[in-house]
C-alpha cells in the first residue's frame, strides 16, 4: 500500500507539471483563437527594414510541435480569419486558409494598398455566402469597384467596414462615390454598417432592420432628412446610428412628413450632426428610451444668423422627453464660437450633449436673461443637484440669472470656472457670489472653483462670502479649488489659515498651485 501511495504521489507530481502538449486539444484550440486576436496578423516591414512586433504571428503554434500542429489544423474557426495585409509572399496562403476553414463563416479583412486585392477577391468570390464579417480598405480606387467584383448574395454577412482612402492623385480630392449601392438583395442579413468617406447613395438607400449605423466623415455629406427617418423606421431595433463628422445634407424644403413618430425603443446611442434645421426635424421625429446617450453638433453658416433662435436648440424636441426627467447633472460650456451643453445622470454612463458651433457667435447677445430661462425651463422635469459653468471669455453670467437658477434647482454642488477671465476672476465672480447670498442657495452645500489668479480681492470676496453663508445658518461643506494660483505677495498658507474658520478647503495640487 505504501509502495502504491507513493506512485500515486509521483503521478499526481509529474501531472503537475506536465507540458502544454498534455492540454486537452479543445482547451488548446481556444488558447489558439485568443492568440490569434492578441497578435493578430503580421504587417509589412516599415520604411527603416524594420519588422514590427505583430510579426510574431499566431501561426507560428504550427510550428512548435506535431501535436499543436494537428489541433490548429483542426480547427476551421481559426482559419476563418482572412487578413490580407501584404505579409505573405504569394498568395496560395489564402486557398490554404479557405480549405481548412470548412463551412465555418468566414471573417475577412481586405486592402488594396500592399495586399494582391485582386487575388483574395477571386479566392472569396465563389465563398460570399460565407462571410460574416467584412473590412475593407480602398488607397487605389472606391469600394464601389470592389464590392462590383462580388456579384453574388452575401447572405449571412452581418457587418461591414467600408473604409475608403482613394482621392484623385492629379487634382488632390476625394471623388464623390455615387456608385456605392448597398441594397437587401445583396446583404439580406447586414445588421451593422459602418462607413468611412465612402459615400452610399443615400436617396436610394434600402437596407433595412440595420442594428448599427456609423459613418465617419469630415468631407463627405451625409444623409438627408429624409433618408434618415426611412432608415430608421425600417430599422426598428436600431441600437446605434451615428453620422460622426459627417453632417446631414441640407434640403431646400421640409421632407414630406411621411414616417409620422418613429420608436426606437432600443437605440443606446444617436449622434447627429448638421444645420439647426434639418437636426431639429429628425429629433422632433423620434422617441428613445431613457439609457440613450445622445451627442447633438448644430453647424451654423456664419452668413446665415442661424442661431438667433436660441430657444429651439434647447432640448424641447421629442426625442429628449424620456431622457430629461432622469439627468442629476448639467454641465455648460462658454467659448468664442461654441456653446456645449451636457445633461448627466449620477453613474455618468448616460449622457445628452448637444453643442452649438458657428460664427458670428456672441455669447452675450445669444445667452441672455430671457434664453436663460428658457434653457432653464427645458430642465424642469430634471431632478438637478449638481451644474458646473465653464466660461472660456469675457462674458459674465449676472446676478437674476443665478437667482433663476438657484430657484430652480436645489443644487447641492456648483463648480464654476473662467478660465480665460481678465486679471484676477473676481469680476466674473461677483454676481455668483451676491446671488451664494441669497436663502434661495441655501441647498449649496459644494463649492468648486476652477482656474482663478487669487489675488487679495478674490481672498476677502471669499473669506466674506463664507463669513456671511455662516451667519445665515447656511455654511457650505466643502470648498475646493482646482487649477488655482495664489499671486504673490499672498501667503497660500496664511490664505488657507483664514479658510479653515469657516469651510473645509480642499486644493487639487500642481506644481504652481498652493506651494
Amino acid at each position: 500500500m505504501h509502495i502504491e501511495g507513493t506512485v500515486v504521489t509521483l503521478r499526481d507530481a509529474e501531472n503537475s507539471a506536465a507540458s502544454v502538449d498534455r492540454l486537452p486539444l479543445e482547451l488548446l484550440a481556444y488558447i489558439f483563437q485568443v492568440l490569434q486576436l492578441l497578435l493578430g496578423w503580421p504587417q509589412l516591414p516599415g520604411r527603416s527594414g524594420t519588422t514590427p512586433k505583430a510579426a510574431a504571428t499566431w501561426i507560428r503554434v504550427t510550428w512548435v510541435c506535431r501535436y499543436w500542429r494537428c489541433v490548429a489544423l483542426d480547427c476551421p474557426t481559426l482559419w476563418a480569419s482572412i487578413v490580407d495585409s501584404g505579409w505573405w509572399k504569394n498568395t496560395t496562403w489564402l486557398t490554404t486558409f479557405l480549405e481548412r476553414s470548412g463551412e465555418t463563416p468566414l471573417q475577412v479583412k481586405l486592402d488594396d494598398k500592399d495586399a494582391d486585392l485582386e487575388a483574395a477577391v477571386i479566392a472569396i468570390r465563389p465563398l460570399i455566402h460565407r462571410v460574416r464579417r467584412l473590412e475593407l480598405w480602398t488607397f487605389d480606387q472606391p469600394p464601389s469597384s470592389v464590392l462590383a467584383q462580388f456579384p453574388g448574395r452575401f447572405d449571412v454577412l452581418k457587418e461591414a467596414q467600408l473604409f475608403c482612402c482613394y482621392y484623385d492623385r492629379l487634382s488632390g480630392s476625394r471623388p464623390v462615390d455615387d456608385e456605392l449601392c448597398l441594397s437587401p438583395s445583396h446583404f439580406p442579413s447586414l445588421r451593422s454598417l459602418t462607413l468611412r468617406d465612402a459615400h452610399p447613395a443615400w436617396e436610394t438607400f434600402s437596407l433595412t432592420n440595420l442594428e448599427v449605423v456609423i459613418q465617419l466623415s469630415a468631407t463627405e455629406t451625409g444623409p438627408s432628412v429624409a433618408a434618415t427617418l426611412r432608415l430608421m423606421k425600417n430599422s426598428p431595433h436600431l441600437r446605434i446610428f451615428k453620422t460622426s463628422y459627417t453632417e446631414l445634407a441640407p434640403s431646400l424644403e421640409p421632407p414630406h412628413d411621411a414616417y409620422g413618430t418613429i420608436l426606437l425603443a432600443r437605440l443606446e446611442a444617436l449622434e447627429l450632426v448638421g444645420s439647426p434645421r434639418e437636426v431639429i426635424y429628425v429629433l422632433d421625429r423620434i422617441i428613445v428610451p431613457s439609457t440613450c446617450t445622445v451627442n447633438v453638433k448644430y453647424i451654423g453658416d456664419r452668413h446665415s444668423g442661424f442661431l438667433s433662435p436660441i430657444r429651439s436648440i434647447y432640448p424641447y424636441q421629442l426625442a429628449f422627453q424620456n431622457l430629461i426627467p432622469h439627468y442629476t447633472a448639467l454641465y455648460l460650456h462658454f467659448a468664442n464660437h461654441r456653446i456645449g451643453l451636457y445633461g448627466m445622470l449620477d453613474d455618468g454612463d448616460r449622457w445628452t450633449h448637444l453643442e452649438i458651433s458657428g460664427e458670428p457667435l456672441t455669447i452675450g447677445t445669444i445667452v441672455t436673461e430671457d434664453t436663460w430661462t428658457t434653457l432653464l425651463g427645458a430642465f424642469a422635469s430634471s431632478p438637478l443637484t449638481c451644474i458646473r459653468i465653464y466660461c472660456y471669455l469675457d462674458w459674465n453670467i449676472s446676478y437674476p440669472m443665478w437667482i433663476a437658477l438657484f430657484e430652480r434647482f436645489p443644487l447641492h454642488t456648483l463648480q464654476a470656472s473662467f478660465r480665460y477671465a481678465p486679471s484676477s476672476g473676481l469680476p466674473s465672480l461677483r454676481n455668483l457670489f451676491d446671488a451664494l447670498r441669497a436663502p434661495c442657495s441655501s441647498t449649496v452645500r459644494l463649492l468648486e472653483l476652477h482656474y482663478l489668479d487669487i489675488d487679495a480681492a478674490l481672498t476677502d470676496a471669499i473669506i466674506d462670502l463664507l463669513e456671511r453663508r455662516v451667519a445665515t445658518n447656511m455654511p457650505l461643506d466643502a470648498l475646493r479649488f482646482c487649477g488655482c494660483y495664489v499671486e504673490e505677495p499672498l501667503d497660500p498658507q496664511e490664505f488657507k489659515r483664514r479658510l479653515a474658520h469657516y469651510v473645509t478647503a480642499m486644493f487639487e495640487r500642481h506644481p504652481w498651485i498652493f506651494s
